[in-house]
């Protein structure tokens, strides 16, 4: 993987994985690799294919995103939205519990990232704390 990174041609602050792909090096970011041997094995081609068309479909600001994918022979790869904060679960476990405002805050965001996948006609099938990023800004960002 790391020769499929390299720095832009003509502007050293960037990152070209493709040509005419670039993005600022400055940026944090998520690569979710997924081993094609394993995805063939368990018989999840179906559900690989529905994620990343997933990702592509679903622009809203509480949920990851997508901002490129790639492959080689043996895996897949989508660069995602770095979330910061880590997920709902590790602040559960830190703080024990939330109080009132900041339950209703998270909740309110959950669902309001759930109604737009549902009008989008995305079932999100495993949404879970460990699903749910906190974004540097606190907001959450739903994610797989």
């Amino acid at each position: 993987m790391a020769q499929a990174l390299k720095h832009g041609d003509r502007d050293p602050s960037t990152l070209s994985l493709h040509p005419g792909t670039s993005i600022p090096v400055r940026r944090e970011f998520a690569i979710k690799i997924l081993e094609k041997r394993h995805i063939i094995k368990q018989r999840k081609e179906k559900y690989a294919g529905v994620e990343l068309a997933a990702l592509l479909r679903l622009k809203h600001p509480l949920i990851v995103t997508l901002h490129f994918r790639f492959k080689d022979d043996e895996r897949l790869y989508f660069v995602l939205e770095f979330a910061k904060n880590g997920d709902l679960l590790g602040w559960i476990r830190k703080l024990g519990s939330f109080d009132v405002p900041t339950a209703r805050f998270y909740f309110a965001e959950i669902l309001l990232a759930t109604r737009y996948m549902h009008e989008q006609n995305v079932l999100h099938r495993d949404l879970k704390p460990e699903n749910i990023l906190i974004a540097e800004d606190f907001h959450i960002r739903v994610t797989d």
